[in-house]
Order: C-alpha cells, then structure tokens, then sequence
C-alpha cells in the first residue's frame, strides 16, 4: 500500500472539536499492563482519561472503523505477550482498520508492537530476530531525511531510547522512509511520506521508571532470571528527546501538518456525543 503525495494546494487542515479524543488500540492481555499503557498516555500528553478511545483487540478481535472513527489521532501501542509475526483472531480486522485510518488520513502513531503492526499491515515485512533485539535503554540516530522531517528534525542526532523487543521491521511498506536506526537495528523510526503517520520501536510514552515498572508485568518474556532483570533496572535511563515526541505529534496535528486531502477533510469533525463547537484545539502542554 503506497502514500500517493497530493498536490499543496489540494491538502486541507483538519478542525478539531474540544476535547481532543486519541484514539487508543491496545494488545494487552492483562489489566495491569493495559491500565498502565493507558496511564503512560495520559501523564504524556496531559490529558484527562475521559478523552482516551480505547479499543482492546485482545478482548474485542473484531475491531472495526466505527470503534475509532471518532478519535482526532490514533495510537497503537506495544504487547508484551503477541508478536506481530504470528496471526491471531484480530489480526485480519485490525489490519483492515489501520488500512482504513491511513486511506482517511487519521493521524497515527504507532509505538514499539504498534510499529510492527504498522509496517505489516501496510505491506512490509516484520521478522522476529535475537540479534536484533533491545531490552533497556539504546540510543537512536536520526539521519538525513529525519533531520528534515517536522516530527524528529528538531531533536539531536543521536538520543536515548527505551526498547522492550524481539521482533524487528526488516522491509519498509511502500511509501515509507527510514527516519533512525540504532547500532544494533535499522528502521527504528518509520513514516509515510507526506502522512501523519509514525512509527517508533522504541517506547517514547515511557521514562526509566515505567519501563521498570512495565517489565515487572512481563520480565520473563525479555529475560532469562532475576539477575538479568535486575541488571536492566540498573540500565536503563530516562529519556527526555523521546518523550517529547507524542505531545509534538499532536502539535503537528492541531497544526494541520503535511496531510493529504481525503474524506475526512470535508468538513469539521465533530463524531461523538461529547463533541464542542469546532475550533483549533491549543497543543498539548510538554
């Protein structure tokens, strides 16, 4: 599946009605994480829980369009216990939905899972791959074109991350670019050229202390003993450009940021009961 660029004149910036609604899938299959993902979100962006659009595929496999067609963005986020590599109940409907937010020009980020499950629904290739995988914390470097690019261009070359994987995205889909890599892994950052669409391996949504506190969920799918897993704790750091990146995504979004004209661009959007009078939302607070 390719991104087709329109023309300038023919993109449009969305209005957004207060509140901003984000839009949430989430692959957990325990409370505690998906509560925590949930959180992790909300302390990111300064948002209040009520404007999070959550969808659990793993309670609700036959996701569709009409779950998140309300929200203004649209997050994927992270699994502890699923890889994108295998299919599952969802994995047909969810690969059909993030097809139809993309065709919409929903804007969409997709973080660590999220970006696997991005990259092969829209027509890469995803393998599951030891010499490649991170477990802590790794720096990434942004080359040329994410030097350029309205998202990643204003933070330093090289910076920190916090990365919890096995699996890795070897091919690009159609359309999309490379923005990072770390020493040990290419394609850690993904976009669709002239679309609102990201994705990052690494967990921009977490600092040191969530990652600790999510790999007590599920260490013993990253790590052999207590040993090791204590030796990751004392590892892993913040990671302050990261965390930076979902607030300024949403920035780009009130803004109106490189989109393509679509179906959703007709008019204001003003889905669900909660909706105000459309206006230009004010960006998030970092």
């Amino acid at each position: 599946m390719s991104a087709v660029s329109a023309p300038p004149e023919e993109r449009a910036t969305t209005t957004i009605a207060e509140p901003l609604r984000v839009g949430l899938i989430q692959i957990r299959s325990h409370p505690d994480t998906e509560h925590h993902e949930q959180q992790c979100i909300i302390d990111q962006l300064g948002i209040d829980r009520s404007q999070l659009v959550c969808v659990n595929v793993v309670h609700k496999a036959d996701i569709a369009w009409r779950d998140i067609s309300s929200a203004d963005l649209l997050v994927i986020g992270g699994s502890g216990d699923h890889t994108v590599t295998r299919d599952y109940d969802f994995t047909p409907h969810l690969t059909s939905t993030v097809q139809r937010a993309v065709s919409e020009d929903m804007p969409t980020f997709g973080i660590c899972w999220g970006h696997h499950f991005l990259a092969r629904a829209l027509g890469g290739e995803v393998r599951t791959d030891p010499l490649r995988e991170e477990v802590g914390t790794f720096d990434v470097t942004v080359n040329e074109a994410g030097r350029q690019d309205p998202l990643f261009g204003n933070l330093p070359e090289r910076f920190p991350t916090n990365l919890v994987h096995h699996d890795a995205v070897i091919t690009l889909p159609p359309g999309a670019i490379e923005l990072g890599r770390s020493e040990r892994c290419r394609n850690q950052i993904l976009r669709l050229e002239d679309k609102l669409v990201y994705g990052t391996q690494f967990h921009c949504e977490m600092d040191a202390d969530a990652l600790r506190s999510r790999l007590g969920m599920y260490a013993w799918e990253y790590v052999d003993d207590a040993a090791e897993l204590e030796e990751v704790h004392a590892s892993v750091s913040d990671t302050p450009d990261a965390a930076t990146l979902l607030p300024r995504f949403v920035e780009l979004v009130v803004k109106g940021g490189p989109r393509q004209a679509g179906p959703r661009q007709a008019g204001p959007r003003q889905a669900g009961p909660h909706a105000a009078a459309p206006r230009t939302v004010a960006p998030v607070a970092t």
